[in-house]
C-alpha cells in the first residue's frame, strides 16, 4: 500500500509526498497507492477540503520541492503549480498539459489545516481489523488529494478536463528467456518490517529501484513515475504475470537523471560501464520496454490564476 523511498529524492523529483500517520515515520508516495484501489469501501465521512489554508510565494529559493502531510494537515514547501497538480491529480508530467509557463517557474508554500478532529478519526481507523482499516486508509488517502484539489480551484481558480490521448508510451513485456522475478517472500516483508499481504513496499532513487510483494503493473506505475525524467514515457504493463514479487534493480542513470539527486542515500559515484535502465530491466528481471502508442489519461489546463491573497 504504502512505498518507502529515498528522503532526498523525495525533495527532488516528481510526484512525492511525505506521510507520517501510519507508522509513525516518514513514508513516501511516488504513485497513487495502490490501496486507492481497494475493493472495500468504509465510507467514513473524511473531509473534502481544508479549514484553513495559508498560500505565499515561497521564499527559499532552488529547485528542490516537499509535501509533507500528516493527519490534519499539509505543508507544501518551494512548490511549483506543475509539482501541485501532479501530486493532487496523481498524474506524471506527460499527463499534465496546456500549463503556462509562470506556473512551472513561480514557486509558493502552502499551509493547510483539516477541519478539527480528522487526526483523531484517523488514529481511531488504525483500530479497525485489517480489511476494513486498508479500505479507510486508502479513503483517507483519497480525501488528502481531493483536499489538495480544493485548494488548487479555490486559490488559483484551476479548472481543468480530462481527456483520453494516442500517446508514445512503453510496454513493459516480458523478454526472450522468460522473467527472472523472485516469488514475494514473508522473508523479505519481515525483513522490511512489514507484515506479508500488507501491500506492496519499495526503496527508490536515482539508479535504484526495490521492490517487495510487487505486481508487474506496480513496476510499471513506478517506472512511470520516478523514471519520467529518463524514460519520458508512461509504461503500461503488458506482461501478463499476475503475480508479487520481489526485486532489485539497478542501472547506471543518464547525466541529466543523476544531476537530479546529488545528495541520494545510495552511492552516486555511478560506474559509466553500467548498464542503462533499458538494459538493467532485461538482464536483471527478465523483461523489456518496448516503444509503442497507446491511450493515456492527460490532465488539460483549462483556467488557472495567481493565487489570490491569504
Amino acid at each position: 500500500m504504502m512505498r518507502q523511498m529515498n528522503k532526498n529524492r523525495a525533495c527532488t523529483r516528481g510526484l512525492v509526498t511525505v506521510l507520517c500517520f501510519v507508522t509513525g515515520v516518514g513514508v513516501v508516495l511516488g504513485w497513487v497507492p495502490s490501496s486507492l484501489t481497494a475493493v472495500a469501501q468504509t465510507n467514513l465521512p473524511w473531509p473534502k477540503s481544508f479549514e484553513v489554508v495559508s498560500v505565499k510565494p515561497a521564499r527559499s529559493g532552488g529547485s528542490a520541492s516537499h509535501i509533507n502531510t500528516s493527519p490534519g494537515r499539509i505543508s507544501c514547501e518551494n512548490a511549483t503549480l506543475s509539482y501541485l497538480i501532479q501530486y493532487a491529480y496523481a498524474i506524471t508530467p506527460p499527463q499534465l498539459q496546456g500549463l503556462p509557463s509562470w506556473a512551472k517557474s513561480e514557486r509558493y508554500t502552502i499551509e493547510a489545516v483539516a477541519p478539527a478532529g480528522t487526526a483523531e478519526q484517523f488514529q481511531s481507523v488504525l483500530k479497525l481489523p485489517a480489511d476494513q482499516r486498508s479500505a479507510a486508509v486508502a479513503e483517507f488517502e483519497q480525501s488528502v488529494l481531493q483536499m489538495m484539489q480544493s485548494i488548487l480551484a479555490d486559490r488559483f481558480k484551476l479548472k481543468v478536463t480530462r481527456a483520453v490521448k494516442q500517446m508514445p508510451v512503453y510496454e513493459l513485456v516480458v523478454s526472450k528467456g522468460g522473467p527472472k522475478l523472485k516469488p514475494a517472500s514473508a522473508e523479505d516483508f519481515a525483513a522490511a518490517g512489514r507484515a506479508p499481504g500488507s501491500g506492496a513496499w519499495s526503496s527508490s532513487s536515482s539508479g535504484y529501484f526495490k521492490a517487495i510483494g510487487a505486481s508487474s503493473a506496480y513496476l510499471a506505475s513506478g517506472l512511470s513515475k520516478y523514471e519520467s525524467e529518463e524514460l519520458g514515457r508512461q509504461v503500461i504493463d503488458r506482461t501478463g504475470l499476475t503475480g508479487t514479487y520481489d526485486f532489485t534493480l539497478t542501472w547506471t542513470p543518464s547525466q541529466t537523471e543523476q544531476g537530479m539527486n546529488p545528495e541520494s542515500s545510495h552511492s552516486t559515484d555511478f560506474d559509466s560501464s553500467g548498464p542503462s535502465i533499458f538494459t538493467a530491466i532485461q538482464e536483471q528481471l527478465g523483461l523489456k520496454l518496448q516503444p509503442a502508442m497507446g491511450p493515456i489519461e492527460v490532465l488539460v489546463i483549462d483556467h488557472i490564476e495567481p493565487p489570490t491573497p491569504n
